[in-house]
């Protein structure tokens, strides 16, 4: 093992038994701490040029955001996504790296080469888990730099959202080849939709180190972080969303797992790793 992998690796166990969750909320509040609006100016334009985000995509001037929290969270400028409107296509839910995608094989998913993890471990919940069975999944990373809102990929209706509370541990690259089941042991709230011709489609949200926080533009009193117990909401009716409308809102970067039922999408349009950006076909309906 070359010495800058061993360091890593050995930064990476030293991150894993930190008080991640309370670490967080830490990294939360000095995020949101509120400046001088000159002094705020700076710290966000720092921030910005540190991370290489285009400024020129949010929806505000750069000089009116108060914290850099503010900043992360920041919605985009009408225009600045297109949102494909063709009702056979899926679209990307967000900004982000395309990760590990493919077919959910005797229950599996790949989370890196070399290491997978089970949709009931993701889940918790076996039925819901066994109707994925042949189905698909798309991983898609969002670093720092990405814009970190998430949105539906489909248009239907929110029937259900499930939240795991759990650990924080990075969802990095090196995070991911190190420790086994990542997504199943961070904390992490799925989105349950009834789509119009994709099937149910599951849009699960996971938590990282400094991303204890996610909110819920569908149910404002779902937030993560803030206890130890499983929560289940059931919506009836179901909430409506159109493609492309937001979901959450990652308070730092982290990761999405989205899950379909089998036939229900074709051949992904992109290649692991590919940039992605919010709202761009990602793949077509399946022919059943």
């Amino acid at each position: 093992m070359s010495q800058p992998s061993a360091l890593r690796n050995v930064v990476l166990e030293i991150v894993a038994r930190l008080p991640q969750n309370a670490m967080s909320r830490a990294v939360g509040v000095a995020a949101r701490t509120r400046r001088p609006r000159r002094v705020a100016k700076i710290a966000v334009r720092a921030f910005a040029r540190a991370m290489g985000i285009d400024v020129g995509e949010a929806e505000l001037p750069i000089g009116e955001y108060a914290s850099v929290h503010d900043f992360f969270v920041r919605k985009l400028r009408r225009g600045a996504r297109k949102i494909d409107a063709r009702p056979d296509q899926l679209v990307s839910p967000c900004d982000g790296v395309l990760g590990e995608s493919g077919v959910i094989t005797g229950g599996k998913c790949l989370q890196a080469k070399g290491r997978e993890y089970t949709v009931k471990e993701l889940l918790q919940n076996d039925a819901l888990a066994a109707r994925f069975e042949g189905g698909t999944f798309v991983t898609i990373y969002l670093s720092p730099r990405h814009y970190h809102r998430v949105h539906s990929p489909v248009a239907g209706g929110v029937f259900a959202a499930d939240h795991l509370p759990g650990q924080l541990l990075p969802v990095n690259i090196p995070s991911i080849n190190k420790f086994d089941g990542v997504f199943c042991k961070n904390e992490r709230l799925t989105t349950w939709i009834a789509s119009d011709g994709f099937g149910t489609v599951g849009v699960t949200m996971v938590g990282a180190t400094c991303v204890g926080e996610m909110t819920f533009a569908y149910d404002a009193s779902l937030v993560t972080n803030r206890g130890t117990t499983p929560v289940h909401r059931s919506y009836e009716p179901a909430i409506r969303v159109h493609k492309g409308e937001e979901l959450g809102t990652f308070h730092m970067g982290s990761t999405v797992v989205m899950l379909f039922e089998p036939k229900k999408i074709g051949a992904l349009a992109f290649a692991d790793g590919a940039e992605l950006k919010m709202g761009e076909a990602l793949a077509q309906r399946g022919r059943t």
